[in-house]
Parts: structure tokens; C-alpha cells; sequence
């Protein structure tokens, strides 16, 4: 059998729903390049007809807009708030590409606003960790999420891959400048939680480079760039999936040992048979669908009883 040349072939060809040879990255030049390549656009269909989807709200304007995309389940009146972080290594994709997944997670009883934080290596670290805090604050003024049928006393936050290490980071930034805003809970999918194990591997790595600059091993113990270095006691109760296929796991097995190891309140799911990012195929992966419900079902039980002001 021939083995890819990267890893990440076997998950883009599931996603994509055909067999893809994905080249490994040799400069900044080819992470630009690579952005329209291998897009999840094809799996928006058959949205959800209950939740309306409002593109390109600004939550900041200026020479650097940043803007969001919401969903908002019809005739929603202080629901439950979800700040959605979608992956890409930093360098790519949108709330577009994960668009069907955050409807989805509306359509489970919650606002959802999916950020279209600045990326790499144009903006490199902190640009899109502070885009991740500044929506986070956007959602909790009522002014803003109100018309949106969201409640600003009740907001989690998720992220997937490398989202959801901006999402554990954004998380640890708001528990050090004082918990403004609250966040009621954290959700955590197949994250790249740890650079630590990265920066062993000897050589060039354009995806680290670009995202925090040629000095990046200097860099990786900064709670901000590895998350599982943050004050964990602080968190929220955090909810960690990721798949047992997943070259990620380990990432998330150490973050839930390190959750645990602080006191905080984790519960680790891992999906037999199942890859990354595999919440955006369930057709493809039989265990995604029962997983998005336990998701959501936790997500509203730990934010029912959140109720600050």
C-alpha cells in the first residue's frame, strides 16, 4: 500500500470524498498558495431550514476589519451564546468552510457567531488570538448579540484543530485580565493544544514559522501559544474530543491530564474509528453525528446554569 507523503491526505480525503496526495508546505509562499485548495465548501448543503444565517456581521471596523458569520436559530430570544474558531494551521480557512457544522451546532439551541480571525503570515501571532478575545468581548455586550436572539451572560467558546488552540488561549488571556468576559464553558475538537513535541522535530517547520516567526521554539511555552501551559484552573468545565485515528490525540490526552491534574472540571471524549475534523463529515464517519450531540447536550447543560452580571 502506498503510505501519503503527509499524514493529513488521509483526513482531506475523507473530507473531500476523493483520493488527495496533500504536498508538504516548504515556505510561507506555499501556505498562501494553499489556501484555496482542499476547502470544505462542497459540504454546505442541506443546511439546517430553522436556523437563519447572517454573513459578514462586523464586530470590529477600521483598515483591518473583523467580521463574523452568525446563526441564529429562527425566532431565538436569549439563547445560550456559542463563539465558534474554525481551523486551518492559522494560515487558512473561514467560517464558510465550517459553516454547516456551526448551523448545525445552532440548530442544537444556540447562537453561534463563527469568527473570520486575521491569519498567517500576514498577521502572525497575537493578531488572530486577540481577533478570538475582541469577539468574545463583541458577544457579551447585549447591544450587539441581543438582535441576534443571544444572551451575553451565557457564552462558551469552541475551536477545532487550530482553532481550538486559539480557543484555549483566547480562554486563558480572558481568566488572566480577570474573566471579562465569562466564558461558561469551553469546548476543545481534535486541538493542537502543545507545540512542545513540534518543536523537537529537527528543521524548518513554514507553519509555526509563519505563524509565530523564525524563532518560534522560543516561543512554544508561552501559555498563549501552548495552551496546556495556562493557569487550568481558571478554565471553565471544558469538554475535549478529538478521534483515536487522529494524529492529534496526543495533544488532547495531554491537555485532559493537565485540566484534570488542576482541578478543573474535563470530560475527555474520544471517537473510535474516527479522524480529524470528522464532526464535518458525519455522513462518513458514523460516530460524528452521536458525538455533535453529546456536544451540544453538554454545552447546554453546563450553560443553562451560568447566569453573571
Amino acid at each position: 500500500m502506498n503510505v501519503p507523503a503527509n499524514p493529513m491526505s488521509v483526513w482531506v480525503s475523507q473530507v473531500m470524498g476523493y483520493p488527495v496526495d496533500v504536498p508538504i508546505p516548504a515556505s510561507a509562499d506555499d501556505l498562501i498558495a494553499d489556501r484555496g485548495n482542499y476547502r470544505f465548501l462542497h459540504l454546505n448543503v442541506g443546511l439546517p431550514e430553522s436556523v437563519e444565517l447572517h454573513e459578514g456581521v462586523v464586530l470590529r471596523d477600521g483598515p483591518r476589519p473583523l467580521t463574523a458569520e452568525i446563526y441564529s436559530p429562527r425566532g431565538a430570544a436569549d439563547l445560550p451564546v456559542l463563539l465558534f474558531v474554525h481551523g486551518g494551521g492559522w494560515y487558512k480557512g473561514s467560517a464558510e468552510d465550517e459553516r454547516k457544522l456551526g448551523m448545525q451546532l445552532a440548530e442544537a439551541g444556540f447562537v453561534v457567531v463563527s469568527v473570520d480571525y486575521a491569519l498567517a503570515p500576514e498577521h502572525p501571532f497575537p493578531a488572530g488570538l486577540n481577533d478570538v478575545v475582541e469577539a468574545a468581548r463583541w458577544i457579551a455586550d447585549r447591544d450587539n448579540i441581543a438582535p441576534f436572539g443571544g444572551d451575553p451572560d451565557r457564552i462558551g467558546l469552541s475551536g477545532a484543530s487550530a482553532g481550538a488552540n486559539l480557543a484555549a488561549a483566547a480562554t486563558a488571556v480572558i481568566a488572566a485580565e480577570g474573566n471579562q468576559p465569562p466564558i461558561g464553558a469551553l469546548v476543545l475538537l481534535y486541538g493542537i493544544i502543545d507545540l512542545t513535541p513540534v518543536a523537537a522535530i529537527p528543521g524548518p517547520n513554514p507553519v509555526y514559522e509563519s505563524y509565530l516567526g523564525e524563532d518560534w521554539r522560543n516561543r512554544i511555552s508561552d501559555p498563549r501559544v501552548s495552551p496546556v501551559n495556562a493557569d487550568l484552573s481558571a478554565f471553565p468545565p471544558t469538554y475535549v474530543c478529538c478521534g483515536d485515528q487522529d494524529r492529534a490525540l496526543g495533544f488532547s490526552l495531554r491537555m485532559i491530564g493537565a485540566l484534570a491534574a488542576a482541578g478543573t472540571a474535563v470530560t475527555a471524549s474520544v471517537v473510535a474509528g474516527a479522524n480529524h475534523v470528522f464532526l464535518n463529515i458525519p455522513d462518513v464517519i458514523p460516530g460524528a453525528a452521536p458525538e455533535l450531540h453529546r456536544i451540544t447536550t453538554w454545552l447546554q447543560s453546563e450553560l443553562a446554569s451560568v447566569r453573571v452580571g
